[in-house]
């Protein structure tokens, strides 16, 4: 990675810990829309960077195939479990004191809702209301909470195949197969919201997305049909099988 865009996501590493520090809701209940939402998009680029690893052009998906993407342990392995060590703790039924990696899906996932309601609340707003820099930014922001999603849904996965690979039971691996064809799915909508751009820019510091979006989804998509081609289509019987499942978010 680049030293600028590797002290970007640094400083923003620094700022998504300190959210975590602080209620989620108690701290952005209080911020308006578009203070919100740079907040979220911040956020997410740095919780990517200590759960999986930082994004960088030449990997913006971190990686098209989930074999290795199965493999990640992030930057800041003193806070986030690994995905291999995750799949080996659930197997034995046992805990962890770490961040594991289903719940770094549902704190993605719930920053991209957050993002994304207070995007849609400055769209609803009249033009000479939004923030100066709001249109120029506005894709970026939407992108990041795309990049959110993929990545919450690749992070199951990623346990589904890590639980195969050591239990070797097909229904896990078929699991993972629909979770990465939803990742799939995700990622084509940033294909379509980026269009011919190779980068994206918001906030200040100034984070910037970049990749070749749709050529990744070319690699994605390969890696996808040789999952499929391992276990599709399904045995009627691994339907019937309990395979893993994330646990409920906290207050469900």
């Amino acid at each position: 990675m680049r030293p600028l865009a590797l002290f970007t996501y640094l400083l923003a590493a620094l700022s998504v810990l300190a959210a975590f520090a602080t209620p989620a809701c108690a701290a952005e209940s209080k911020l308006l829309p578009a203070e919100a939402a740079r907040h979220d998009a911040h956020a997410i680029p740095a919780l990517l960077a200590s759960a999986i690893a930082a994004p960088d052009p030449a990997r913006p998906s971190l990686g098209p195939t989930l074999a290795n993407y199965a493999k990640s342990t992030g930057n800041a392995p003193d806070r986030h479990e690994g995905l291999e060590a995750a799949s080996r703790r659930i197997l034995a039924g046992g805990t962890t004191t770490l961040v594991a990696p289903d719940a770094t899906s549902q704190r993605l996932l719930a920053l991209a809702n957050s993002l994304t309601t207070n995007l849609d609340r400055i769209d609803a707003t009249r033009l000479d209301l939004r923030p100066p820099d709001y249109t120029a930014q506005a894709p970026a922001l939407r992108a990041t909470a795309l990049l959110a999603r993929f990545h919450a849904r690749r992070l199951l996965a990623a346990i589904h195949y890590n639980l195969f690979l050591r239990g070797q039971r097909l229904a896990e691996l078929y699991a993972a197969t629909l979770d990465t064809q939803a990742a799939i799915e995700t990622w084509r909508a940033l294909v379509a919201l980026a269009g011919d751009r190779k980068e994206l820019t918001f906030g200040s510091p100034p984070v910037t997305l970049a990749g070749d979006w749709r050529a990744e989804l070319t690699r994605l998509e390969f890696d996808y049909k040789d999952l499929e081609a391992m276990c599709c289509p399904p045995d009627e019987s691994w339907l019937r099988e309990k395979v893993w499942a994330p646990a409920a978010p906290p207050g469900r």
